[in-house]
C-alpha cells in the first residue's frame, strides 16, 4: 500500500526486485577534489557489498574516462565483472540513449543513485530519470561534491522535486525489512 505525503509524493517500500543501483562517476582523478571522499568511498562500498544479498543489478557510469580515469579501484574490486560500465559525455545519464537502453533492459522501475558530483551528474540524472517515469532514490551519504554547500543544495533540490533521499543504512534496512535471517546479520556488520 502506498500513502501520499503532504507534497503528493508516494510513500512506498523499496523493493529489491524492482531496483537497480546506478553508481555515477566515482572516478580516480575526480576523487581528490571531493569533500569527504573517504566517507563517499566507504558508503558506496557498503552499498556494493549489500547488492548481492538482494540480487540488485549494478550499472556504472564513467564521465570521459580517458581524461578522468576509471572508477575507483577499491569499488571496482567489489563489483568485478558483475556490473555494466558505460562511458558517457553528458552530465545526465538520461541524455545518453545507450545508458537509457541499459536501464530499460533491466526492467526495473526504481533507480538507486549514488556517486559524484551530487549537484551536477547525480542531480541532473535524478531529475531526468524521474521525468521519464522512474522512481529515483538518491543515497545521500553515498554522494558528494567538491563543496558540501553544493552537495546540500542538490539534496534539498531533489527532495523538493519529490525525489527520495535516504542514507545507506536507511536503504539497507528497508530492503531487508526484517531482523530475521543471515541478511540482517550481514547488514548489521556492514553499517557498524
Amino acid at each position: 500500500m502506498a500513502l501520499a505525503t503532504s507534497n503528493g509524493a508516494m510513500l512506498q517500500r523499496v523493493q529489491p526486485a524492482d531496483c537497480l543501483l546506478l553508481l555515477v562517476d566515482v572516478q580516480e582523478r575526480l576523487l581528490p577534489a571531493m569533500a569527504e571522499c573517504d566517507h563517499l568511498l566507504a558508503s558506496n562500498a557498503r552499498l556494493l557489498r549489500a547488492l548481492g544479498l538482494f540480487s540488485i543489478p549494478l550499472l556504472v557510469s564513467e564521465q570521459y574516462p580517458q581524461g578522468l580515469g576509471k572508477t575507483a579501484a577499491s569499488l571496482q574490486a567489489l563489483y568485478g565483472e558483475d556490473a555494466e560500465v558505460c562511458e558517457k559525455r553528458c552530465f545526465s545519464v538520461a541524455d545518453d540513449d545507450a545508458f537509457i537502453e541499459k536501464i530499460n533492459d533491466k526492467s526495473r522501475s526504481t533507480v538507486l543513485l549514488s556517486g559524484i558530483e551530487t549537484h551536477i551528474c547525480v542531480w541532473q540524472s535524478a531529475r531526468d530519470l524521474a521525468s521519464r517515469g522512474y522512481r529515483v532514490v538518491v543515497v545521500g551519504d553515498a554522494t558528494t561534491s567538491r563543496s558540501l554547500r553544493d552537495h546540500s543544495c542538490a539534496l534539498s533540490s531533489m527532495q523538493q522535486m519529490g525525489i527520495e533521499v535516504v542514507s545507506v543504512e536507511m536503504l539497507l534496512f528497508d530492503l531487508q525489512q526484517t531482523s530475521e535471517g543471515e541478511g540482517f546479520r550481514l547488514i548489521s556488520k556492514l553499517v557498524r
